[in-house]
């Protein structure tokens, strides 16, 4: 059977360390499959965080895939995939709700932070092997409140939806998922779905520096592109660990200090 024809396996777990980890592990027999709890105990954030899940309160989820496939996470930006993978699955749940992309790995609610994507990569001998990790806020909880930065949780929304209907969801965006990874649409379409579009003025603070211009999409590595006032482009990669972007307006400096 074709990869692309194979049934996706979805796995879950009562409780586990890490879904990222789990994911990781893939069958000798398969390339892919999808490992998701609602207790997770380790999980793991951007720039080395903790992600915040306790028991019932959040839903942690990784699809794993095994490089040959698909693309190789040296030339391919599985960040991107998973933002628009994420997207499309909880409208088509809950088609009321505004869910906007935020670059470089967030899912937003009513522009606050719903949902967190971590990409990890691990070789095997010569043969890689990608975890897209995901982490979805469901509801309320008093550990939320210690994170310092607004949140959003599926519970606050008039229709909810549950953890089982996201996955479900997710697993049959499966297939659609890896077309992404070919048909060369990707960042386009993953812009339709950004909160911030094209042509906004942005201010950019990455390690101490900060740069005002104005936001002019992504590269083919998924970095943002940030036109300066002295007319050079500026590329920030996703893998940037200390970066902070807050839309701006009216004239700017457009200086980098």
């Amino acid at each position: 059977m074709a990869d692309s024809e194979r049934p996706l396996h979805v796995r879950y777990l009562p409780t586990t360390g890490s879904t990222n980890d789990e994911a990781l592990r893939l069958p000798p027999d398969d390339d892919h499959q999808l490992v998701w709890t609602t207790d997770q105990r380790g999980g793991r954030g951007s720039r080395g965080r903790s992600w915040v899940s306790p028991k019932g309160v959040g839903l942690a989820l990784t699809l794993g895939l095994r490089c040959g496939p698909w693309p190789h996470p040296a030339t391919f930006c599985y960040p991107l995939a998973a933002g628009l993978w994420l997207h499309e699955a909880l409208t088509r749940v809950m088609p009321r709700a505004e869910f906007h992309l935020k670059w470089p790995n967030d899912l937003l609610l009513d522009g606050r932070k719903l949902a967190g994507i971590l990409c990890e990569s691990r070789m095997v001998g010569s043969e890689a092997t990608v975890a897209i990790g995901i982490g979805i806020n469901l509801r309320d909880d008093p550990a939320l409140h210690q994170l310092g930065r607004p949140y959003a949780t599926l519970a606050e929304l008039p229709f909810p939806s549950s953890a089982q209907a996201v996955i479900d969801a997710l697993a049959a965006g499966f297939r659609p998922l890896l077309r992404n990874l070919g048909d060369g649409s990707l960042r386009a379409r993953w812009l339709q779905r950004c909160g911030i579009p094209p042509g906004s003025m942005l201010r950019v603070t990455q390690d101490g520096r900060r740069f005002d211009g104005r936001f002019e999409g992504l590269s083919s590595e998924g970095g943002l592109c940030l036109r300066l006032g002295d007319g050079s482009l500026k590329v920030i990669s996703q893998a940037v660990e200390d970066c902070m972007i807050v839309p701006v307006s009216g004239d700017t400096s457009h200086e980098s200090r």
